[in-house]
């Protein structure tokens, strides 16, 4: 499990399971209202939820609610532009912190869902489509959600008109763990597996964009000081 500090705090920490459980949880909270209202929950909904739950209980779940009460939480909102269109097999690029950018690809959707690939090429402007497809992957393919695309964070830069679903081959990845024992997924097929065939396999979860670009600035700022160094080392770990 990944931790890592808030940009915008040094005292908050974030890491991949919290953000799993409670995106786990805000769509057990929409499947709710979905089944009894026949909707989605407005976003007050959720957030005076948590302020009843927080104005009685915020001492016993926080570290530093001791000696302060939960009075309201306050929500800010922002008109915001047109959401980003994209599709399966547009190319993307995702700009990082020492102004260069890396591109990957959109390759499938389901119930986890997009399944992206990245491509170790680095460029100072986004570029078409054309010149990123035959290059080299950086790493095995991984799980992703929409936000991204859908605010522009990422610019999609098409390739879609060229991309065939038929032609796609679900990648493998691993579930479990020592203790219950592990398993192989590949599309909709899951079988029982040993520790050993699981070694070199990637863990079947959800990485949100923010994750995968902390973790893509960690990498690319370890393979700039090994070539400072004298030597480029493109297996670093990462993700």
């Amino acid at each position: 499990m990944g931790w890592w500090k808030d940009n915008t705090s040094k005292d908050t920490i974030l890491g991949d399971e919290p953000l799993d459980i409670t995106h786990e949880f805000l769509q057990h909270f929409r499947d709710i209202y979905k089944q009894e209202f026949q909707r989605p929950p407005k976003i007050a909904e959720l957030f005076k939820t948590i302020e009843i739950i927080l104005k009685f209980q915020s001492d016993e779940l926080f570290c530093d609610c001791e000696l302060v009460d939960i009075k309201k939480i306050r929500l800010q909102t922002a008109k915001r532009k047109k959401r980003q269109s994209f599709k399966l097999g547009d190319y993307f690029g995702i700009p990082l912190n020492n102004n260069k950018i890396i591109f990957g690809r959109i390759l499938f959707r389901d119930e986890m869902g997009y399944l992206i690939e990245l491509y170790k090429k680095l460029e100072n402007t986004y570029i078409s489509p054309e010149y990123i497809n035959h290059v080299e992957k950086l790493i095995h393919p991984i799980y992703t959600i929409s936000d991204a695309w859908k605010n522009w964070k990422w610019k999609i830069l098409g390739g879609h008109e060229n991309f065939s679903i038929d032609n796609f081959e679900h990648p493998t990845f691993k579930l479990g763990n020592d203790d219950i024992g592990w398993q192989i997924s590949c599309g909709d097929l899951t079988r029982s597996a040993s520790k050993e065939e699981v070694e070199n396999l990637i863990e079947l979860k959800v990485l949100l964009p923010e994750q995968i670009e902390f973790d893509l600035n960690r990498y690319f700022n370890a393979i700039e000081e090994t070539s400072q160094k004298g030597t480029i080392d493109y297996e670093v770990s990462f993700l």
